[in-house]
């Protein structure tokens, strides 16, 4: 399934919210308040495809730009480009891959441009081009770079409930070892596909987000929707590459939609907020 299906979304009911929501414990990954100063670059990361990763950058970049820090976002996914597709959030395409090869100087010229900007920007990477674009993250430190400039790099990750869930906790794994401390990580945990439940275990019980949980700087919950008037409401604003801020003075929405849309938009938001 490609990353512009209408991946996660926040609960739309109390009961779903009780249930996925755990109440905060000395066991929970601290949460570490945003400086006045700060400004971040953010890569979307999952080496595993279809789980959601474009619908995240989509909403993270929403999120900075109502919060007027949003300074330019970078669709780098060969593939799918589904970035690049919503008007309002005018993302930069870049040519990752020249043959199967990284274009080295394509992402150099990325580099330049997260360096020099004076706010936030959001970079979202496909699976396609996952493993050449993290080595090269790696092997040239570019935490390290970006914090010379007086920038913070963030990881955002994806994990899903259903049959990928294995496979994208493992992925946060790799992340994790390969980043951190250097760049700080924002799990992502998509309930699109199922509850994110692992041989049984929610994620915040398992080993890995056990071990790992001093270093993630947070967890955005993207809960299953209500099949019969939340969900179909996310879709249609997704399938029409639009955005909260635009459907909300769309004339293609009833008010009752407008309100629904405007409740899961809180929700996600309410999130980050604590997060970022």
């Amino acid at each position: 399934m490609p990353d512009t299906n209408p991946a996660p979304a926040p609960s739309s009911t109390t009961e779903t919210r009780a249930r996925t929501t755990k109440p905060a414990s000395s066991e929970q990954a601290p949460v570490r308040q945003r400086t006045e100063t700060a400004r971040a670059a953010h890569f979307i990361l999952q080496g595993k495809g279809g789980v959601g990763k474009s619908l995240v950058a989509n909403l993270l970049a929403q999120y900075l730009a109502d919060q007027k820090r949003l300074e330019s976002c970078f669709d780098t996914d060969p593939v799918n480009g589904s970035l690049q597709t919503i008007p309002a959030l005018k993302a930069q395409p870049v040519a990752l891959l020249a043959g199967d090869a990284l274009n080295v100087q394509a992402v150099d010229r990325l580099v330049e441009a997260i360096v020099t900007a004076k706010t936030d920007v959001v970079v979202d990477n496909g699976a396609a081009s996952f493993l050449p674009f993290s080595r090269y993250l790696i092997e040239n430190d570019i935490a390290a770079v970006l914090a010379e400039h007086a920038a913070t790099m963030v990881l955002h990750t994806v994990v899903t409930g259903g049959g990928n869930g294995m496979d994208t906790i493992k992925g946060l794994d790799a992340l994790v070892r390969h980043f951190v401390p250097g760049a700080s990580m924002v799990v992502w945990v998509n309930e699109f596909f199922g509850a994110a439940r692992f041989d049984g275990t929610d994620f915040e019980d398992t080993n890995i987000y056990r071990e790992h949980r001093a270093n993630i700087r947070g967890l955005i919950y993207l809960r299953k929707l209500d099949p019969v008037m939340f969900a179909p409401n996310l879709a249609s604003m997704l399938e029409r590459r639009m955005t909260f801020a635009e459907a909300a003075v769309s004339g293609e929405y009833m008010l009752m939609e407008k309100s629904r849309l405007f409740r899961i938009k809180t929700d996600i938001w309410n999130q980050l907020a604590a997060v970022l």
